[in-house]
């Protein structure tokens, strides 16, 4: 419904677009596997840029203005218009940058079944790591990220893996007891994703 060609590998940024959502860093990755010949990514993205730039403001407007390579609606995106975006998405970034918290739109895409490349640090890098849900990736640099990026759609059996985690990490969620707050859901989740890590390292 969003006018993407279904031959595209779709990666979807959305919510709040700054700096520290890492915006910067997936328009130069974007930019770098763009130069190759027959390269299938489009960015899907949706949020308010404010707060961005006004280099990558106008980068991602730029970008806009070739469908095939970016779709862009900005400003606050209605509960319809997300999970149209969520549906049309073949994985979601979540490079971001200084973020130790939970986010709402890991949660999503556990729910959809929609892979990630996510920071490996910070309780988003945890738990991408306990259910692999996608790969991470260092805080800083754009070559790790153009990496990430094209292994989710040139690596079929791994981008297969990473939907299975998200089921995994979904099923996690939805048998927790009945009445457990968000606070103790995260300590169920971060308790047992750094035990898990410790022993696989």
């Amino acid at each position: 419904e969003l006018g993407i060609d279904d031959t595209r590998f779709v990666l979807l940024a959305v919510g709040e677009l700054t700096a520290r959502k890492g915006i910067s860093r997936l328009l130069d990755a974007a930019a770098g596997i763009w130069s190759r010949e027959h390269v299938p990514l489009c960015l899907l993205v949706g949020g308010s840029s404010d707060r961005l730039s006004l280099s990558d403001r106008t980068t991602l407007r730029q970008h806009a203005r070739t469908p095939a390579r970016c779709l862009l609606f900005e400003g606050f995106q209605p509960t319809d218009r997300l999970k149209l975006m969520f549906a049309a998405s073949d994985a979601v970034w979540l490079g971001y940058e200084g973020f130790n918290e939970m986010s709402g739109t890991l949660m999503q895409s556990a729910e959809m079944g929609t892979p990630i490349v996510a920071t490996a640090g910070g309780l988003i890098g945890v738990l991408a790591k306990k259910y692999h849900l996608g790969p991470t990736i260092p805080a800083r640099g754009v070559a790790s990220a153009v990496e990430a990026i094209e292994s989710l759609y040139q690596d079929r059996a791994g981008y297969a893996k990473c939907v299975h985690g998200c089921a995994e990490m979904k099923q996690a969620y939805s048998a927790a007891p009945f009445g457990a707050t968000i606070a103790e859901l995260l300590t169920r989740a971060v308790t047992g994703a750094a035990a898990r890590c410790s022993t696989s390292d």
